[in-house]
């Protein structure tokens, strides 16, 4: 029989609970996304995403795919400049680890490019973090 010293045990608990924390936070996310109140999403996303980070790093897919969904609940919640910071920061570390070209790294693209944006009631903006900028004015 495997003996386990104690601070191995302490570990081991310490990870369980941080992992059940982020599944409780994920869980209590989706919730409140189908509910339809996008302030307590985030701040479920906030604390699952930064949960993430400190266990799995940056780079890793599932911290950056909380990160995406964070950027778009914000973005849905009107609080455009700190999606758009979320979205750019989460666009270049796809790119960083799966390439400019990957499915994941094209759809933060494209949901950073989709969005239409009213500066002072007079121009209308599609901001685009790939390949473009255009803006008219408003009629």
């Amino acid at each position: 029989m495997e003996t386990i010293s104690l601070s191995e045990r302490e570990k081991s608990n310490d990870e369980c609970s941080i992992f059940d924390k982020i599944e409780k936070a994920d869980s209590e996310a989706k919730h409140w996304i189908r509910e339809g109140d996008n302030n307590k999403a985030t701040h479920f996303l906030l604390g699952a995403a930064q949960l993430r980070r400190i266990t799995y790093g940056s780079l890793h897919p599932e911290t950056l795919s909380t990160f995406f969904t964070l950027g778009m609940i914000l973005y849905r919640n009107h609080e455009y400049s700190e999606a758009e910071r979320i979205l750019r920061n989460v666009k270049a570390l796809r790119r960083k680890l799966f390439g400019a070209t990957h499915t994941l790294t094209l759809r933060t693209c494209t949901s950073l490019d989709r969005h239409l944006y009213v500066i002072d009631n007079k121009y209308l903006c599609i901001i685009s973090t790939c390949t473009w900028i255009s803006c008219q004015t408003i009629a």
